[in-house]
């Protein structure tokens, strides 16, 4: 099964957190969104990585959970909505539709490998939005 898929799922497992400690767990995501950065520029340079390494699916994880944690705040929390808006961040996440591919190929680094996959979450919430 492809890495970033995997990250994706496992952010179901965040969902019981999020209902419950919606406010915590935002900063808890926030925070998290940065140290990754940190620690993804650490790893790439330590195997002399450049790009998005696909053992690295943190970055899908913090996204994933930010979708989450914007369809709880606006009410559409339920299962379909999660289930939907897993199947298109991965849409998103996979095909990169501009502006998501021009981040993926222009930003490096760590905040490159978190940023394209906030973006895919930032139009997975709107298109859920409008849904």
């Amino acid at each position: 099964m492809a890495p970033g898929t995997v990250g994706s799922l496992m952010a179901f497992l965040f969902v019981p957190l999020i209902d419950r400690y919606r406010l915590y767990f935002a900063i808890g995501l926030f925070i998290m969104f940065f140290l990754t950065i940190y620690t993804i520029n650490v790893y790439c340079g330590d195997r002399d990585v450049e790009g998005d390494p696909k053992e690295v699916i943190i970055d899908e994880i913090i996204a994933q959970c930010a979708v989450f944690l914007c369809l709880h705040t606006m009410n559409k929390g339920t299962m379909v909505y999660l289930a939907l808006s897993f199947l298109i961040f991965r849409f998103f996440d996979i095909v990169k539709p501009f502006p998501i591919s021009w981040c993926d190929q222009n930003i490096k680094g760590g905040f490159g490998v978190n940023f394209d996959d906030i973006l895919a979450a930032f139009f997975t919430v709107i298109l859920i939005y409008f849904l």
